[in-house]
């Protein structure tokens, strides 16, 4: 078995950088870091212990582009999820689920990439 130490780095391919910033660094709080050239647009962020890494490449479109807890995605542990679904709508993404008895919901970030945030009871 191979003994893996932690989680490095969590990547998405995005077809606006702009946009996929403002998601990951306005809205969620990631710090960008240095990013070495890849030769294509990119950017590397940092937060709660882990990195993303935002992957631009000239002519990427998402492959699906709807919002479904059954696509492969990530999830983010939350204190407080009615907070966090004003912000994420403030923001003005489509939330789904996150009320009554579901503590979990999701959103779509720029890229179309699925983001789930989870309030364990």
């Amino acid at each position: 078995m191979i003994e893996l130490e932690a989680l490095h780095h969590l990547s998405f391919t995005v077809p606006d950088l702009d946009a996929a910033m403002g998601f990951w660094k306005g809205v969620l709080g990631f710090e960008p870091i240095e990013r070495p050239d890849l030769g294509f647009a990119g950017a590397w962020l940092r937060g709660y212990g882990t990195e993303v890494h935002l992957l631009a490449p000239a002519g990427h479109a998402p492959a699906e582009q709807h919002l479904s807890p059954l696509r492969n995605h990530v999830a983010f542990k939350v204190g407080d999820l009615a907070a966090v679904r004003t912000k994420l709508e403030a923001a003005g993404l489509d939330v789904m689920g996150g009320r009554g008895e579901t503590r979990q919901m999701w959103v779509l970030d720029p890229g179309a990439n699925v983001v789930e945030f989870i309030q364990p009871a």
